[in-house]
């Protein structure tokens, strides 16, 4: 068996940093069966902010699994149309970053906000916000931050288009929620006011 110390570097931060995590998240069991609004001070007080797409998804996955309740996901879906304008809203290849094509939640967690289409004057994108509840049309939210603070939002599919290969307008487009895991998030100066946990190393 070869030995590679970057490997067990990795490992060793990656256990470290979970230790850090687990810490100032020991409270997280009993979250969903608080307040709503101290659901949402537990979370402003405790954000994790990484550099690297593989810590953030690692990490997020952890602290999931640490949150009672059901897991489910929500599922992109394909549809086919020669307008957008037959759908709530399409991006184009210029615009935000496409969501997973599966997204896994619990009632409870928090989510950021990748697309604030509809929502512009009262959600940043970025925005972090507490899941409510959720069907397969529609999301229920409450912003942690902001003038809507603690309100209920509803946030819709948004449709993504699929490029084709001969540059045609009509074609595939996937339509999906703008959301992702929010516990922890890349690093962005909107959240330099909160408590934070930075965390510098890929794994």
């Amino acid at each position: 068996m070869v030995y590679c110390w970057a490997t067990e570097d990795r490992q060793r931060r990656k256990v470290h940093s979970e230790k850090m995590i687990s810490d100032i998240h020991q409270d997280l069991v009993s979250v969903p069966m608080l307040p709503y609004p101290s659901q949402i001070n537990y979370y402003n007080s405790r954000i994790v902010l990484c550099q690297h797409l593989s810590t953030i998804r690692s990490h997020n996955s952890f602290l999931l699994a640490q949150l009672p309740g059901d897991l489910d996901f929500l599922r992109a879906y394909h549809t086919a149309t020669s307008s957008p304008l037959q759908l709530d809203h399409a991006v184009g290849s210029e615009g935000p970053p496409v969501p997973d094509k599966l997204i896994p939640v619990k009632r409870g967690m928090v989510l950021i906000l990748m697309d604030n289409t509809g929502h512009a004057e009262y959600l940043e994108v970025n925005a972090r916000v507490l899941l409510v509840a959720f069907s397969q049309s529609t999301l229920t939210v409450k912003p942690l931050t902001g003038s809507a603070k603690g309100l209920n939002i509803s946030i819709n599919r948004l449709a993504y288009r699929k490029p084709t290969t001969d540059g045609a307008q009509q074609g595939t487009f996937l339509t999906q929620f703008p959301v992702s895991g929010g516990f922890t998030v890349f690093v962005n100066e909107i959240y330099f006011d909160f408590p934070a946990i930075h965390i510098s190393y890929s794994e």
